[in-house]
């Protein structure tokens, strides 16, 4: 698979910490794109829990730390981030997200 970072920083100014990745895959199914940009693209030691991902996708991130979840209120796993991973054009979009935190 080719890889090309495409963005890197804030899009505006107090705003959350975007690095995004596009993806050509050369034979690769999506789920192993996706296996191999956990892999590059996050650093799972600071972070691991037993139960998580080092990085969780945006839905489940957002269902956890709402009120009631099971992470509300743990800013540890707030802090972490999340990711998203969509396919657009016959290529992949892979997004690390970093919330705001000067």
């Amino acid at each position: 698979m080719k890889t090309v970072q495409t963005e890197c920083g804030q899009r505006e100014r107090y705003g959350d910490f975007y690095r995004t990745w596009e993806i050509e895959p050369e034979g690769e199914t999506s789920e192993q794109i996706l296996d191999e940009c956990l892999k590059r693209f996050t650093n799972p030691k600071p972070y691991r829990d037993s139960d998580d991902s080092p990085f969780p996708d945006t839905t489940e991130f957002h269902k956890r730390i709402q009120y009631g979840g099971d992470k509300w209120g743990d800013m540890a796993y707030y802090f972490r981030g999340y990711y998203t991973f969509t396919e657009n054009d016959g290529k992949y979009v892979f997004t690390k997200v970093e919330p705001f935190a000067d």
